[in-house]
């Protein structure tokens, strides 16, 4: 038969999801961020994603808000949080598109990531990386921006190293 342990492990993931639930509900009707933010990270700290939770989470995330945007696409991208295992880079892009857009500067870092690299896009383009680590730096993710930026061949970023532009890079490189 199923143990005791068994049944106690289903009752607290279904505890969890109705807390989760209740939360989303007086997040939403509050218009709280906070508290919606702290939903998602609750969530996912808690290691809990089954489909019933994805679907939420991508209800909230189609809701606008930019925090709701990354934290859907994170899903996406690491099979260990996606509820089928597997990563989807597609809808992952496309929700770090929807942050960034809304000034998420690590939704725009990633995606730059994803284009530098050739992961989960149709081709890798270091023009389209630089573009997006030049925005996560503007939108102020300006040290990991700044240490991909300097990264990128000279013939990509377009300015060498005696140049302010390098010497505004290099130093936001250096920030705590």
């Amino acid at each position: 038969g199923i143990s005791v342990a068994l049944i106690a492990v289903i009752a607290h993931r279904i505890l969890i999801l109705r807390q989760l639930e209740k939360d989303w509900v007086r997040a939403t009707h509050l218009d709280d961020h906070d508290t919606k933010v702290s939903i998602i990270q609750r969530t996912l700290d808690r290691g809990y994603m089954n489909q019933e939770a994805y679907d939420l989470i991508k209800r909230l995330a189609d809701f606008g808000d930019a925090e709701w945007q990354f934290r859907f696409a994170e899903i996406n991208m690491d099979p260990n949080k996606h509820p089928d295992g597997k990563e989807n880079y597609d809808r992952g892009y496309i929700y770090y598109d929807y942050a960034s857009e809304q000034g998420h500067a690590i939704a725009s870092f990633k995606q730059g990531d994803m284009h530098e690299s050739g992961v989960g896009v149709i081709i890798q383009d270091l023009n389209i990386a630089f573009s997006l680590y030049q925005k996560a730096f503007e939108q102020g993710y300006r040290k990991a921006a700044a240490i991909a930026i300097l990264a990128l061949p000279y013939d990509i970023r377009g300015f060498d190293s005696d140049s302010p532009e390098y010497a505004k890079y290099d130093q936001a490189s250096q920030e705590d």
